[in-house]
C-alpha cells in the first residue's frame, strides 16, 4: 500500500511539473516577443528572415503589404476569462530590410 501511494505521488509530481513547464514554453508574453525580436531579426535583417520568425510563431494571420507586414498572434489564455493578443507591425525599406516594428496589446474577453 506504501509503495502504491508513493508512486501515485510521483507520478503526480512529474506531471505537474511536466505541464508547469509546458505552460512556460507556450505562455506568450509582450515581453518575450520584444526580446525574441531584437535577438532574433534585429533591425536591418532581410524581410524573408522575418517572415519565417513570424511563420514559426503560427500566426493567426498576418498581411504582407509590401513596405509593411501586419501580423496577428494570440497567445492562449491561462485562464478562462481572457486571452491576449498581438498585433506587429514591421516596416521595411525599399530594398527590404527591417525599418522599424511596434506591437499593439489587445484583450479579448471569452
Amino acid at each position: 500500500m506504501k509503495n502504491w501511494l508513493r508512486w501515485i505521488l510521483i507520478v503526480t509530481g512529474i506531471v505537474v511539473v511536466t505541464l508547469v513547464l509546458l505552460g512556460q514554453h507556450f505562455v506568450f508574453s509582450s515581453v518575450n516577443l520584444d526580446r525574441a525580436i531584437k535577438t532574433e531579426i534585429p533591425l536591418g535583417t532581410p524581410k524573408a528572415r522575418v517572415v519565417t520568425f513570424i511563420q514559426r510563431r503560427h500566426p493567426v494571420a498576418y498581411d504582407d503589404i509590401g513596405a509593411q507586414l501586419k501580423v496577428r498572434i494570440q497567445e492562449l489564455p491561462e485562464n478562462m476569462i481572457c486571452r491576449r493578443d498581438f498585433v506587429i507591425t514591421f516596416e521595411f525599406s525599399p530594398d527590404g530590410k527591417l525599418l522599424s516594428y511596434s506591437t499593439k496589446v489587445y484583450l479579448t474577453f471569452l
